[in-house]
């Protein structure tokens, strides 16, 4: 793994948790100094063992980016719930997340994935 993307990673940790049994918490907690672009976080479920509802994403803070324009951003921590549908109770469910941000001291990072 290159040391770009491994310090993305520490700077965006990702988690999720259930909250129901039709409802997950995904949780991006971000570290100080990096943000993370709210029009690039996707979710997906890995393996397609069921299906997501397109998340409502909270409203992110407007920036105005070197790289992408006019953008909304996370800092500090942002939390989605997604709801799931046609999942089999009893069988392993990753959530896939794609994310992209940058750090403040003007290092952008490509899209990233992780999985919980």
């Amino acid at each position: 793994m290159r040391s770009g993307v491994l310090r993305f990673l520490l700077a965006m940790l990702f988690a999720v948790w259930a909250v129901d049994a039709q409802t997950v918490e995904a949780r991006f907690t971000i570290a100080d100094g990096y943000y993370l672009y709210r029009d690039k976080i996707h979710f997906a479920l890995d393996p397609a063992s069921g299906a997501l509802v397109t998340p409502a994403l909270p409203a992110g803070k407007v920036k105005q980016d070197e790289f992408f324009g006019r953008v909304e951003t996370y800092r500090g921590s942002v939390t989605v719930n997604l709801a799931v549908r046609n999942f089999t109770p009893g069988k392993p469910l990753l959530i896939r997340a794609e994310s992209q941000g940058c750090a403040d001291i003007g290092l952008c990072y490509p899209p990233t994935t992780q999985t919980a």
